[in-house]
């Protein structure tokens, strides 16, 4: 039964973050040749940012490098995670709103979704993996803006 319910709630978790991330491209506009510009906190992403990830299973770690292009209160990029089972790499699309970050990291059929607080140059918060090899598993991230 437990598995069913898992099951379940990965797809809910799978279907909310595809209707995210297409809310955010349908939204979208051409901005290429406007400069970067921040979110209503004030706050600027843009650029490289890196760090540390863990799972909460207490077995797998690793280091964290995402590199973000921020338009507004949104945003996209690409991650790269070492030593995880899962992503090694992938393309990120999210949102700001306050000091509040949110983003979604898709790489092949793994989808995970990030959910951080983030000032001038630190970023913490959690993951979630909602499909792929690693459905289900969650953790915890710190990176800090080069």
């Amino acid at each position: 039964m437990f598995r069913i319910f898992r099951k379940k709630f990965s797809l809910i978790l799978t279907l909310l973050l595809m209707v995210f991330v297409s809310l955010m491209y349908s939204c979208g506009s051409d901005n290429s040749s406007l400069p970067p510009s921040t979110g209503s906190s004030g706050i600027d992403i843009t650029g490289t940012w890196e760090g540390t990830w863990a799972s909460s299973n207490q077995i797998d770690d690793g280091s964290l490098t995402a590199s973000f292009t921020q338009s507004g209160t949104s945003f996209e990029g690409t991650i790269s995670i070492t030593n995880s089972p899962c992503i090694s790499t992938g393309s990120v699309s999210g949102s700001i709103s306050g000091n509040d970050i949110s983003f979604g990291v898709v790489a092949g059929t793994d989808k995970t979704l990030f959910t951080a607080t983030v000032t001038s140059n630190s970023m913490s918060g959690k993951y979630v993996v909602t499909s792929g090899y690693c459905s289900g598993d969650t953790g915890i991230f710190s990176v800090l803006k080069k």
